[in-house]
């Protein structure tokens, strides 16, 4: 869908033309923001996957569902019962509650999954087992 646009330089050539809201209405106009929509998934190719083991729940990023996985039972130490996809489309509505200094006193602030993805190893990005923090 983004082909044309997915260099800052092509983008910012057709924003200077004033058709970009032709094209495309649902980008902002920055590329800061429009290139994680362009781009996708921070040009970093991972996917994201939430296991399931009883009430607790935990969320990987990985390249690939098998790295997630290891990366899960390295991690955890787990069996898990489910394990899903979370769609990259869902990822900017998707918020996670962080606390600083894990100080659950305080308010947390709330990031989307997209910018919690530090890198392409995988990781552990969200989980509701607070005594594995």
């Amino acid at each position: 869908m983004y082909e044309q646009i997915k260099t800052k330089q092509n983008y910012d050539i057709l924003k200077k033309s004033g058709f970009m809201g032709e094209f495309y209405p649902e980008l902002t106009f920055d590329w800061e923001i429009d290139k994680h929509v362009i781009i996708g998934n921070n040009g970093l190719n991972m996917k994201v996957f939430k296991f399931y083991c009883g009430e607790l729940y935990y969320a990987f990023a990985a390249k690939t569902k098998e790295l997630a996985i290891e990366s899960f039972i390295k991690e955890t130490g787990d069996n898990f019962t489910v394990c899903e996809e979370i769609p990259e489309s869902e990822w900017d509505n998707k918020m996670i509650s962080i606390w600083k200094e894990n100080d659950f006193t305080k308010k947390p602030y709330k990031e989307s999954i997209r910018n919690v993805i530090c890198g392409t190893e995988p990781q552990m990005i969200f989980t509701n087992d607070t005594a594995s923090f």
